[in-house]
């Protein structure tokens, strides 16, 4: 079941990403409502989690665990 777990949540805090029109974003926290995401000035964007159903995710670079 490792896989339906990825598919839930195919990013996690730390990982790099382009989501929702932002690219190589940080994710900075994952909520029952929004996504935060930090950009490489240091600005968070929160991206409410039902726009990022069926958006395309690109995974830059996984965090390090």
């Amino acid at each position: 079941m490792q896989g339906c777990s990825y598919l839930a949540r195919p990013f996690k805090i730390g990982d790099l990403v382009d989501v929702a029109g932002e690219s190589e974003v940080k994710v900075r926290d994952i909520t029952t409502m929004f996504t935060i995401v930090e950009r490489k000035d240091r600005t968070e964007v929160l991206i409410p989690n039902n726009i990022l159903i069926g958006q395309k995710i690109v995974i830059r670079e996984r965090a390090k665990e």
